[in-house]
């Protein structure tokens, strides 16, 4: 029995890696080619989907008023400096008399005005403009924020240009993958072709814009999104998302896009398109030559 156990061992031994015999058995030509830079792609679509599933029970709004939440103490250490104080004007500026008394420098409108601070506003970024001459008014600056709830759907205008604006500006990864999950299923709109086209080009997260291409590829028989998918196939620095864009072309071949193809067949930097690219081209010329050869 040893004997046989050390004829087994031998044999594992003196054999080629598992690597090597895959090697032999598949050709090169038949191997998947995945580029590390594709692979990267699809791991922020991976955290995208984590992502969006640990952040369901808490709303954008939700988020937005957490990040509230966290500034309350500075809020209210900038409203003990004062003792008592009256901000009656706009939220830009406030000029009014002060008074004599330097440990209680209360602020008077000059004017009454209406549009005082609601109690259920948040005052952030509370900047006060002192000047060295204590008898000119001082200059308050602040922003109000407020939580908003809403009860619309995306049939709403309003509602399809605050998630479009939410899109292009939130520096939260987490948020835009959830708003583009959202928005991609209502291309027909306008308003969010235009909000993904400027996400394609300008996202910093390849995922986002991974999605987006894949999304936008549908809509390609529109001019305008095949000019964004154009640019992206140039300028993306991620090779999936344009990997995306090429294939999203590839359904409406214009005379734009068959001479970026061109281009690309030549110098592109991934294999996939540089070939797929020239394929396509020759396939062109020689359709072109044969219909010139009947006439």
């Amino acid at each position: 029995m040893k004997k046989i156990d050390d004829n087994i061992q031998e044999e594992l031994e003196s054999n080629q890696p598992l690597d090597k015999k895959l090697s032999i058995a598949m050709k090169l030509g038949n191997k998947p080619y995945i580029s590390d830079q594709r692979m990267e792609a699809n791991r922020w679509q991976l955290k995208r989907t984590l992502r969006a599933e640990s952040s369901k029970q808490s709303s954008l709004i939700g988020r937005f008023s957490f990040t509230l939440a966290t500034n309350k103490l500075q809020i209210a250490g900038m409203f003990l400096t004062f003792t008592v104080g009256f901000l009656l004007a706009s939220n830009e500026d406030v000029s009014g008399q002060i008074i004599n008394d330097e440990a209680n420098k209360i602020v008077y409108s000059k004017k009454e005005n209406t549009n005082t601070v609601d109690a259920r506003d948040q005052i952030i970024n509370f900047k006060i403009d002192k000047n060295q001459n204590s008898t000119s008014p001082y200059k308050v600056k602040y922003t109000t924020l407020r939580q908003t709830k809403l009860n619309t759907n995306l049939e709403d205008r309003n509602t399809i240009l605050l998630l479009t604006s939410a899109m292009e500006t939130d520096l939260n990864d987490a948020t835009r993958l959830e708003l583009v999950d959202i928005l991609k299923e209502h291309l027909e709109n306008e308003e969010v072709r235009k909000s993904l086209s400027y996400s394609l080009l300008n996202d910093p997260n390849p995922g986002v814009r991974m999605i987006v291409a894949e999304s936008l590829a549908k809509l390609s028989s529109s001019q305008s999104v095949r000019m964004t998918l154009r640019q992206a196939l140039v300028k993306d620095t991620n090779q999936g998302v344009r990997i995306s864009a090429f294939e999203g072309l590839l359904e409406n071949l214009d005379d734009e896009t068959i001479n970026l193809f061109k281009s690309r067949s030549s110098q592109d930097s991934n294999y996939y398109i540089r070939t797929k690219a020239k394929s396509i081209v020759e396939e062109i010329k020689q359709k072109k030559d044969l219909e010139r050869r009947s006439i």
